[in-house]
Order: C-alpha cells, then structure tokens, then sequence
C-alpha cells in the first residue's frame, strides 16, 4: 500500500506539471482569434484536473490503513508460527 502511495505521487507530481504546462500555453494564446486551440487547451487542462483528484485520492494513506496492515503481518506472522513450518 505505502509502495502504490509513493508511485501515485509521483505520477501526481507529473500530472502536476502537465496540468501547469497546458495552462500557461492556454493563457499566453489569443482566445478571439484562435477558439479552437483554447477548447483544446481547456480539454487537457480538464483532463490533468481529473486525474489529479483521482491521484490525490490514491495517495492519501491513512493510520487505520497502516494500522490494518499491521494487523493483517501480524496476524499472517502468528499462523505460521503457529503452523508448525520453518521458514
């Protein structure tokens, strides 16, 4: 779990750089002239926005989620003491 947090962080901070890349180059152009390439400016900048909630949400980890974790090695280290195998 913390292992997929740390890699969605990184892709949150990629997708970061995107989301500022698409809005700065939507900035600088003239809207009246070219309507066009703001709508698809507009279009990617939404899309990294999407994306961003959705990485944010995969790397928010909790202490009841470490905490389950925890509980759930534990328990996995306690059977097999108690199996009998030697590991």
């Amino acid at each position: 779990m913390v292992i997929k947090a740390a890699i969605a962080r990184i892709q949150l901070i990629m997708t970061e750089k995107k989301y500022r890349y698409w809005r700065d180059l939507w900035e600088k152009i003239d809207l009246k002239t070219n309507p066009d390439l703001g709508y698809y400016y507009q279009t990617k900048i939404q899309a990294e926005q999407a994306q961003i909630q959705t990485l944010q949400k995969q790397v928010e980890i909790t202490f009841t989620d470490l905490a389950e974790i925890t509980d759930d090695d534990q328990e996995r280290s306690y059977q097999l003491e108690t199996s009998g195998l030697d590991f």
